[in-house]
């Protein structure tokens, strides 16, 4: 009892100190460790640093059990914490689950949770399998409404936006990562005109479309994915600064509309089709661009010349005495050969170096070899669409 008594009676530096060294390992909010150190006592579990990391992130899954728990829980001695919000939806989801994201019970507990996180800077949306879902067998009747994943993407982001208007939320970070039916049209979901991403900087896109579920043409959910875009893009314009989107599964971008994102200093394309010429035309309309990257995309105009509007793109940008790191990895297969680079735009003495001895003689380029040199050089006005690219980007062997 002495004992207790003493560690009831440390001072709370000393044990923000201990649960520190927990918290710096821990890989997760919902680590082990910092579960046990929680239940361990009362002091470790209302402690600050504590509920910093565990309550950093909390998760609205879509079950009518998860439903019933958040309507009454007590969110106000956590809120302060509450940084990331995860709207959840099985993918594997009953047709009563899907019934549950479009009801007003599940859109009213969401919103009086969201009403009171006064931190709140990100939402996810996210599809995942729950135990049960992949435990029990999915009936003749469930089978034949199709595509019940994307139809509960849908719904979800449905869902999310009706909350996050009603709440007034002002995220800063968005990521939809979920299944959907691509026939959605964002400007026409319930709540979308009014919806505030006016404070949105970073965001991630990575639907997962299933044209199937609407019968829903590829070529159509590649348009609506991208028209989808730029209808958040003028909701965020003046502001979004980070931009991802990876695309393994139907994806063109960018479409033919173009949006200034004057702020925007990162994008990175991956695995996604690629609309080349497009994103030539829209380059220049990111005049704050620091960071460029392309990883494992696809050219579908399959006219590997179109990449000039890209190359010539960054060759004029504004940023680029300034320096923008552009890195193409595994990216943009020319001729078959797909190519990688990483170089920033100011910084390419050595290159340079190994270019004026090709000129003098004393090396001996190979177009197929040293095509990331040629492009690298172009990109930055040091040579014109010599033979060697010419060579490389018209050959049709």
């Amino acid at each position: 009892m002495e004992a207790r008594g003493k560690f009831y009676n440390l001072p709370e530096e000393l044990l923000t100190k201990i649960a520190g060294c927990f918290v710096a390992e821990a890989t997760s909010p919902r680590s082990k460790d910092l579960k046990t150190l929680r239940l361990s006592s009362p002091r470790f579990a209302y402690l600050k640093v504590i509920q910093k990391a565990v309550f950093l992130n909390i998760r609205f899954p879509t079950s009518v059990d998860h439903l019933a728990r958040l309507e009454q829980i007590d969110i106000n001695r956590i809120a302060p914490f509450v940084k990331t919000i995860s709207f959840k939806a099985q993918t594997h989801g009953s047709t009563q689950d899907k019934e549950l994201l479009c009801s007003e019970r599940l859109r009213a507990a969401w919103t009086r949770l969201l009403r009171a996180l006064p931190v709140l800077e990100k939402a996810y949306l996210w599809s995942y399998d729950s135990p049960e879902s992949q435990s029990q067998p999915q009936s003749k009747e469930t089978n034949l409404e199709t595509s019940t994943p994307a139809q509960m993407g849908d719904a979800l982001i449905a869902a999310a936006v009706a909350c996050l208007l009603s709440s007034g939320a002002r995220i800063r970070k968005l990521q939809v990562c979920c299944e959907i039916t691509g026939a959605q049209n964002w400007p026409s979901v319930p709540g979308w005109e009014g919806l505030d991403l006016s404070k949105l900087e970073n965001v991630t896109y990575r639907p997962d479309p299933d044209c199937t579920a609407n019968q829903v043409t590829t070529e159509n959910a590649e348009a609506q994915a991208a028209a989808n875009l730029c209808a958040m893009f003028h909701k965020c314009h003046g502001w979004i600064r980070k931009l991802k989107i990876y695309g393994d599964c139907v994806l063109l971008w960018p479409g033919e509309e173009i949006v200034n994102l004057p702020e925007l200093r990162y994008l990175k394309l991956e695995y996604c089709g690629v609309h080349v010429r497009n994103l030539g035309s829209w380059l220049p309309n990111m005049p704050s661009l620091q960071h460029f990257e392309v990883e494992g995309t696809h050219d579908t105009e399959r006219d590997l010349t179109t990449w000039l509007h890209v190359f010539n793109a960054i060759r004029d940008h504004p940023r680029n005495k300034s320096g923008i790191r552009v890195v193409f990895h595994q990216a943009a297969p020319f001729n078959g050969a797909l190519i990688s680079l990483d170089y920033v735009t100011n910084q390419y003495e050595e290159t340079l170096s190994w270019y004026e001895d090709v000129l003098r003689g004393q090396v001996e380029d190979d177009p197929w070899v040293d095509a990331h040199n040629y492009i690298m050089l172009y990109m930055v006005g040091e040579v014109g669409y010599n033979d060697s690219l010419r060579m490389w980007l018209e050959d049709d062997d």
